[in-house]
């Protein structure tokens, strides 16, 4: 089980690499607490070192979809799969919780977070936002 205090140290190391730093769109204390409590935390560790999280909810069981709200990898662990196994990690717990699909919304200048989630197999769809693309995909996709 991964503490808040930890939690919130692997997104102060990983807040100036998104886009839009994380801290400037939530209180990450607040957020870390809330994604304990009510979501879905799934995370991969070298040597005790979280290395990757992938954070969000499982639990709209009206619509029976689960949603990605963050995905991160720190800069020195990246490409070695490990943000693929802790999304995949996410997609299957998700299905365990009945859920049919799962959603992210991704940057568009974020090439490489795309070829992962298409490699995974979210598909993308039908999104408002300009900034983003809307990726989606089954559970029972995912092996």
């Amino acid at each position: 089980m991964i503490s808040k205090s930890e939690l919130e140290e692997f997104f102060a190391a990983v807040d100036g690499d998104f886009p839009v730093r994380l801290s400037e769109r939530v209180n990450i204390g607040e957020w870390c607490e809330k994604l304990l409590s009510n979501g879905t935390v799934c995370a991969e560790a070298i040597d005790g070192e979280l290395a990757a999280v992938v954070a969000g909810y499982a639990n709209n069981h009206e619509e029976k979809t689960g949603y990605i709200a963050v995905a991160a990898v720190k800069r020195n662990f990246r490409r070695r799969g490990l943000g693929a196994a802790a999304v995949s990690k996410f997609i299957k717990k998700a299905g365990d919780a009945g859920m049919e699909t799962v959603y992210l919304y991704v940057h568009k200048s974020n090439g490489a977070a795309i070829r992962m989630y298409k490699g995974i197999g979210f598909k993308e769809v039908e999104s408002d936002r300009t900034d983003s693309l809307r990726l989606s995909v089954r559970c029972g996709d995912i092996l």
